[in-house]
């Protein structure tokens, strides 16, 4: 199923990253850093695991560009060390040190964490515009995961290889490296991705050798569809439209004749986009009658059309796509209210306001109307509350969250409802419903009590805390943490609370929580955390975005 619909999704669960930062709030995470140093080697708690404290002083060291402090640091465990030298590696390589990045990664023990040093510093010679030493360190990344021993580890580490290949034009080794991917559905879906790279790229050679290594039929018909897109752009009409023809999906044909016919539109070429909008609408027609490929394909033209001023065949043609819409049957796979979610949101945005909301309620009721699947029901009524918002009308958006509030209700797995409840406190907030936002997230918090497993419990306490430093409640969000017994958890709630407050540019505060605490271990890792935030280059995403990297590693 192809799933279009323009909405925020669950909010996931990260890994860390190397954010590039500015000089200034290296020198105050520096300070931070040398404070949290000082305070680390009074740490009494026997549960607390020092070694991982001092690996994490030395990521941030590394992501600072105290390079040199971060290396001296000493490790008894193999894999801390090998993850903390991998880290330092690539920071090296992205600062410019390259010389002391390979130094740094030829001390790495852990086959895994070696390819990652040489795929950063691979990444680095390409950015200063040296594709041999790039392509000669890639390859050493290679000869390193061929002594990985798990599978998934393998997969993974081929596929960052891969994406750094394309990225850079090198597609000829991409593939090759692709092609080793036992997964042939994953190995298809990193070709479709280069495809679309190269094509954006210019490179129409290199994209169309690598659509014709995709064996599964409709992602090599979606890859040729952004080839034909891409030409377009760059004026090559002849080509894209023989490209476009070519395809043997209809449905992917016809979007990529329709992408054509907006691309004609902003040209100002109007009689021939009208007629590729009518070819593209001739093949939605010819579509299975209760699609819903149709009704979206339809949704799209229609939206073309209205760009193109053509209001009563946008008309005729939004009518068409409600018809296949509601055709459709309801099943576990909310075809019918994904449809309707996505042709309301087209009407929306074509100007035609209250049409469009009509049209959303019936997505609701669509949605509403099937029993199977709690979470991913409440998932949809939560993304057309944001579309509701987007239009502006925030009352029917909060009514809708305070539905989707019934609907999580239902969901079995309580850890994942808790997860949902978060996520929808946080819309309601957005919304202006502060007061359901504030009894949403509390029954989020009902549920962390009654967790046992200690890595979901801080997960979800984690995100419940961050949820509100959103709200507003930065008093709530410490109290969550004096509510967790085990030291080792609250230390790391504390630490995401500072760092979510440092990121989004309250550093002072973050500061002064860690004045507040008399344990060395929960000012540790506050300051911590406070120094990551100072690192970060988005607001306020720091502790969400690193979350399951510290509790991967503990």
């Amino acid at each position: 199923m192809k799933i279009k619909i323009r909405f925020l999704a669950i909010l996931l669960l990260g890994a860390m990253t190397f954010p590039a930062c500015s000089f200034a709030g290296n020198a105050d995470a520096l300070q931070i850093l040398e404070q949290a140093k000082e305070v680390s080697l009074l740490i009494t708690e026997e549960d607390a695991d020092k070694e991982l404290i001092q690996r994490e002083i030395a990521e941030v060291q590394a992501m600072a560009g105290d390079f040199r402090a971060a290396v001296k640091t000493v490790f008894t465990n193999p894999k801390y060390r090998a993850v903390m030298l991998s880290r330092v590696t690539v920071a090296q390589a992205k600062s410019g040190n390259l010389k002391e990045a390979l130094a740094t990664v030829e001390t790495i023990e852990d086959p895994g964490e070696r390819a990652l040093g040489y795929l950063g510093i691979g990444e680095e010679w390409y950015r200063e515009s040296d594709p041999i030493s790039a392509a000669s360190m890639l390859a050493q990344a290679k000869i390193e995961v061929d002594n990985v021993q798990g599978k998934f580890e393998k997969s993974e580490l081929l596929k960052k290889i891969a994406k750094v290949e394309a990225k850079n034009g090198d597609w000829a080794s991409a593939y090759m490296t692709v092609n080793s991917i036992p997964d042939e559905q994953e190995k298809a879906e990193i070709l479709m991705g280069m495809v679309r790279d190269q094509a954006e790229k210019g490179n129409l050679k290199a994209a169309f050798q690598l659509a014709e290594t995709i064996s599964e039929e409709k992602i090599k018909s979606l890859a040729s569809s952004s080839i034909a897109v891409s030409q377009a752009e760059k004026g090559d009409l002849a080509g894209a439209f023989s490209t476009a023809r070519g395809i043997s999906d209809d449905y992917y044909k016809a979007t990529a004749l329709a992408a054509i016919g907006t691309i004609l539109t902003k040209k100002g070429s109007l009689s021939e986009a009208q007629d590729v909008f009518q070819e593209a609408k001739q093949m939605a027609r010819a579509l299975k009658e209760n699609s819903f490929d149709k009704a979206v394909l339809l949704s799209i033209i229609a939206e073309g059309l209205m760009g193109l001023g053509d209001k009563p065949a946008a008309v005729v043609t939004f009518q068409e796509s409600k018809q296949s819409a509601m055709a459709i049957p309801e099943d576990i796979f909310y075809n019918k209210a994904q449809a309707l979610q996505y042709l309301a949101e087209a009407m929306a945005v074509s100007g035609y306001s209250k049409e469009a909301e009509d049209v959303f309620q019936e997505a609701k009721q669509a949605t509403l109307s099937v029993r199977e699947d709690y979470y991913y029901k409440a998932l949809i009524l939560v993304a057309i509350a944001q579309s509701e918002l987007a239009n502006g009308d925030h009352a029917t958006a909060i009514q809708m969250l305070q539905q989707s509030v019934q609907v999580a209700q239902s969901i079995p797995r309580e850890i994942q409802r808790a997860h949902f409840f978060v996520e929808i406190a946080v819309a309601q907030a957005r919304a202006g419903d502060m007061a359901n936002a504030m009894h949403t997230l509390q029954k989020a918090e009902q549920i962390a009590m009654g967790v046992t497993d200690e890595l979901d419990k801080l997960a979800l306490c984690i995100n419940i805390a961050i949820a509100h430093l959103h709200l507003g409640y930065t008093k709530d969000a410490i109290e969550m943490a004096d509510d967790i017994k085990k030291v080792n958890q609250k230390a790391e709630l504390l630490g995401n609370i500072a760092e979510s407050q440092a990121g989004s540019g309250r550093v002072k505060e973050a500061l002064n929580l860690a004045s507040e605490q008399k344990s060395p271990l929960f000012k540790t890792k506050i300051l911590l955390g406070a120094a990551r935030g100072v690192l970060q280059t988005t607001p306020g995403q720091g502790a969400v975005a690193r979350q399951s990297s510290t509790l991967s590693s503990s």
